[in-house]
């Protein structure tokens, strides 16, 4: 399919588990919520909420029932097909399963899903219980996946807001990504992605709003010198300090600073 292709919202009956095997920008909805995809990525759908794909990408995917009394195969399974929605399990286990989940291993997962499929067209003696061994196999893994997944994004904020506070208690020293990185412990690379995710802006970007909050505090209750100013904040030159805070706040220090008076 075209990429930009949109496919019919559907409704999700039955729990779902979607492995991405290929993606070319390709993301889908999910309860109007756009999850952009890549190879590696599993989706956990649940019964009850809406999703519509959005091409172009290939998967391989399930849907099961946690609560059937009876085991049956329905080989002719169509998931557009209107019924009943199956009703929700309330477990620590699945709770906690990531709607989308960013896996490694990519071969373990897929031949996991392969087996599934294998199994489900070609039945044996005790495919049954085997298919039912790795659907829990996958959530198992799925919900240990998240449970770390969450502990490190907090450590990681953790780890944020330190940075942040050295910024701030730090402003004339060097702040480059490589010297923040390295405080932080990471690579420049990952150091970069997980600030601008935490915190929400680049930290080239949070460095010169922190320089920019503590040169008008300066100007404001101070009575230094623009040049002093510059240096405190970290500028390269009071020349820079200026072009910077000009462009930034539409105005010129000295300017921001006529704006407020003070008897010192």
């Amino acid at each position: 399919m075209p990429i930009g292709k949109e496919l019919n919202k559907r409704t999700v009956y039955d729990y779902e588990l979607e492995l991405i095997t290929e993606s070319l920008g390709g993301w889908m909805y999910i309860d109007n919520r756009r999850v952009d995809v890549h190879q590696g990525d599993i989706l956990f759908r649940q019964p009850g909420q809406t999703t519509q794909g959005v091409m172009r990408y290939n998967s391989i995917w399930t849907c099961f029932q946690f609560a059937q009394l009876e085991s049956s195969f329905t080989p002719d399974y169509l998931h557009t097909e209107k019924r009943k929605i199956t009703e929700r399990i309330n477990h620590p286990i699945i709770n906690q399963i990531r709607e989308k989940n960013i896996c490694g291993h990519f071969d373990k997962y897929f031949n996991i899903f392969m087996e599934l499929f294998n199994h489900h067209i070609n039945p044996q003696q005790g495919s049954e219980i085997y298919i039912k061994s790795l659907l829990l196999q996958l959530t198992y893994r799925l919900s240990l996946q998240s449970r770390e997944d969450t502990l490190m994004e907090q450590q990681n904020s953790n780890k944020m807001c330190e940075v942040g506070e050295y910024i701030r208690n730090n402003l004339d020293k060097d702040l480059s990504l490589r010297t923040l990185s390295e405080y932080a412990m990471f690579s420049p690379t990952y150091f970069h992605q997980q600030f601008t995710q935490l915190i929400g802006s680049t930290p080239n970007q949070y460095v010169k709003q922190q320089r920019l909050i503590k040169a008008k505090e300066l100007l404001i209750h101070t009575p230094k010198t623009i040049e002093d100013i510059s240096i405190t904040c970290g500028f390269k030159s009071s020349a820079y300090f200026c072009f910077t805070f000009k462009k930034e706040l539409g105005i010129t220090p000295s300017e921001f600073k006529k704006g407020y008076t003070k008897i010192y």
